[in-house]
C-alpha cells in the first residue's frame, strides 16, 4: 500500500450512509481512501462465523482490510471519518439490506407488508452494533474512545484528535450542506461536493422499505433498550430521541409478532 498519499479511513458500522462519503472523497487525488466496518481480527471472524451458522453466502473481498491492519499496527497517521445514526433506524436499514438472507427467499420485498414486519427479528447478527460498535471495534482498533471525544448531544459534526488519528464524527441525519462543509474543512477541499451512493430510494425494495417505516411499531421495551442506551444518549439530543420514541411506539399500526412482550 503506497504511503505517498494521505490515508483517509471511512471506518463505521454498516448502514450509516458511508458510501456517499466515500464517493465524495474518491475524486480527491491527494487521498488514499478506504471504507471498512471491521479491523479487529476477532470481529472479522465473527462475521464469517455468523454467516456459516445461518447458511448465508460468505462475504467476498477483504472485509477486514488486511493491509489497513498492517498500516494501523505501524501507527500510520490517518484521517478517520466515522458516522453515527439512531440505532433503530440503522437496524431497519440493515434488515432491508439483508432481507433475502434473513427471510430465506429471493425478492423478499415482494412479500405482504405484515409478513415483512413479522420477519423483523428482535436479535439478528450485529443488531447491537449501534450500541457497542464504538467499544468493541473502533476503540479496540484505534485506541480512540468516542465517549472522551468532546462530542455533545445536538452536534452534527465534531473533529477530534486521538494519537496519530485526526477524526471526524458526523451525524448521519445531518443536512447535506452540514456534512459537505464539515468534509471540506476536514479534508482542506473547498470544492468537494456530495455524491450520493447506495441510496435506499433507488433500490427495488424502496417501496416496501418506505411502507415498513411508516407502519411498523415496536414494543416499549425494545425502544427503551435502543434509545435509552449510552450510545443513543451520548450522540443524540433529547428532542430527537423523544421524536423517534413517539414514531416507533405510537399505537394504531403494525407490530412485529416476534417482538411482542
Amino acid at each position: 500500500m503506497s504511503s505517498a498519499r494521505e490515508l483517509v479511513l471511512i471506518y463505521q458500522m454498516g448502514k450509516v450512509a458511508s458510501s456517499t462519503i466515500k464517493a465524495s472523497i474518491l475524486p480527491l487525488p491527494r487521498y488514499e481512501v478506504h471504507q471498512v466496518h471491521r479491523l479487529v481480527p476477532s470481529n472479522i471472524e465473527r462475521v464469517y462465523r455468523e454467516h456459516r451458522r445461518r447458511g448465508w453466502p460468505m462475504p467476498t473481498g477483504d472485509p477486514g482490510g488486511i493491509y489497513l491492519q498492517r498500516d494501523l499496527h505501524a501507527r500510520r497517521p490517518a484521517k478517520v471519518i466515522t458516522l453515527v445514526r439512531e440505532p433503530i433506524g440503522r437496524n431497519i436499514s440493515y434488515y432491508f439490506q439483508n432481507l433475502d438472507k434473513i427471510l430465506g427467499r429471493s425478492h423478499a420485498h415482494e412479500l405482504p407488508l405484515q409478513a415483512v414486519i413479522d420477519g423483523y427479528p428482535p436479535e439478528f447478527p450485529y443488531s447491537d452494533d449501534p450500541l457497542t460498535w464504538f467499544d468493541y471495534e473502533f476503540n479496540a482498533a484505534l485506541g480512540a474512545n468516542v465517549y472522551e471525544s468532546g462530542w455533545a448531544p445536538g452536534m452534527n459534526a465534531h473533529r477530534w484528535r486521538a494519537g496519530v488519528y485526526d477524526i471526524l464524527i458526523l451525524r448521519c441525519d445531518a443536512a447535506d450542506d452540514t456534512k459537505r462543509e464539515a468534509l471540506r474543512e476536514f479534508l482542506d477541499a473547498p470544492a468537494l461536493s456530495l455524491r450520493q451512493a447506495n441510496v435506499t430510494s433507488a433500490k427495488p425494495s424502496a417501496a416496501m422499505h418506505r411502507a415498513f417505516r411508516q407502519n411498523v411499531r415496536f414494543p416499549a421495551a425494545y425502544v427503551d433498550r435502543m434509545l435509552g442506551s449510552r450510545y443513543a444518549n451520548f450522540f443524540f439530543d433529547a428532542a430527537s430521541l423523544a421524536q423517534w420514541r413517539r414514531a416507533y411506539t405510537e399505537s394504531g399500526s403494525m407490530t412485529p409478532r416476534l417482538l411482542k412482550t
